[in-house]
C-alpha cells in the first residue's frame, strides 16, 4: 500500500477520520509530511491537544516553525504550550519565553531559559519573575542557572522586589 495515494484518496472525499488510526499506526515508520500534514490538521480540527503533542513526538516531518505560528494564536492553553514547545525545538528562545510568560507556565519558562544557556534570557526571566512577586520561583531560577546571572543583577531585582528586607 502506498500511504500518500491512500492519504490523497480519502482527503479528496473528505474520509479522514475513517484512516485516523492507521495514519497514527503508520506515522513513525512511514516518516512522510503529506501524511504528518493531514493527520495534525486533522487533530487540530478536533482540538485535540495530546494527541498533537504525540504526533509532533513521532515525527518531525512537518514545518515546525509554520504550525508554531499557527498555534500561538489558538483559544486554547494546551495548544499555546505546543507551540512554545516546537519553538523550542527550534531554538527560538525569546518568541517561546515570551509566550510561556504570557501563559504564567513560569516552571517550564525557567526550563527554557536554563536550556537556552543565554544570560540576556535567564535575566529577563529573572526580571519578570521578581516584578510578578513569585519569590520561590525566583529562587529556583538563580539555583539552576546561577552562573548566567550577573550577581549584581540578582542583588538589584531582589532589592527591588523588597526580599533584601528580612
Amino acid at each position: 500500500i502506498d500511504p500518500a495515494r491512500v492519504i490523497e484518496q480519502f482527503q479528496g472525499e473528505k474520509q479522514l477520520p475513517l484512516i485516523r488510526s492507521w495514519m497514527q499506526a503508520i506515522q513513525a515508520s512511514v516518516h512522510l509530511q503529506l501524511l504528518n500534514q493531514a493527520l495534525n490538521e486533522m487533530l487540530l480540527a478536533e482540538n485535540d491537544a495530546a494527541a498533537l503533542a504525540t504526533s509532533f513526538q513521532r515525527s518531525d516531518r512537518f514545518d515546525t516553525l509554520s504550525w508554531a505560528t499557527r498555534l500561538q494564536g489558538h483559544e486554547r492553553r494546551d495548544m499555546r504550550r505546543l507551540a512554545a514547545d516546537l519553538l523550542r525545538r527550534n531554538r527560538r528562545w525569546v518568541p517561546a519565553l515570551e509566550l510561556l510568560i504570557g501563559e504564567g507556565l513560569y516552571e517550564e519558562a525557567i526550563e527554557l531559559a536554563c536550556a537556552s544557556n543565554e544570560a540576556k534570557l535567564v535575566t529577563r526571566l529573572l526580571q519578570e519573575l521578581s516584578g510578578a512577586g513569585y519569590g520561590e520561583l525566583y529562587v529556583l531560577l538563580l539555583w539552576q542557572a546561577g552562573d548566567l546571572i550577573p550577581m549584581d543583577v540578582a542583588l538589584e531585582t531582589a532589592w527591588k522586589a523588597g526580599w533584601m528586607d528580612l
